[in-house]
């Protein structure tokens, strides 16, 4: 198993919290690194807060993951340039 598979698998392991701790170490390390901006990951933040918020208010639904990842199928299966396989 590859070394990242192996953190990966460990990350999983942790609570959701401490799942969103790593990340934001880990997006801090990047946008060091010079390989991230630190705009994006505050612009996402923001908008996260901002559904989080819609949500919370009854302004917006949410789908499940199974039902989200089915619709995204539907929907590239049908894209127009659609490559062939």
């Amino acid at each position: 198993m590859l070394l990242c598979e192996e953190i990966a698998n460990q990350a999983r392991a942790l609570s959701p919290s401490d799942r969103a701790d790593l990340v934001e170490i880990l997006e801090s390390s990047l946008v060091e690194d010079g390989f991230a901006d630190a705009s994006i990951g505050a612009a996402w933040r923001a908008e996260v807060q901002r559904r989080l918020g819609a949500y919370d208010r009854g302004q917006a639904d949410a789908a499940g993951l199974s039902e989200a990842m089915t619709a995204i199928r539907e929907r590239f299966q049908t894209a127009p340039g659609k490559p062939d396989r």
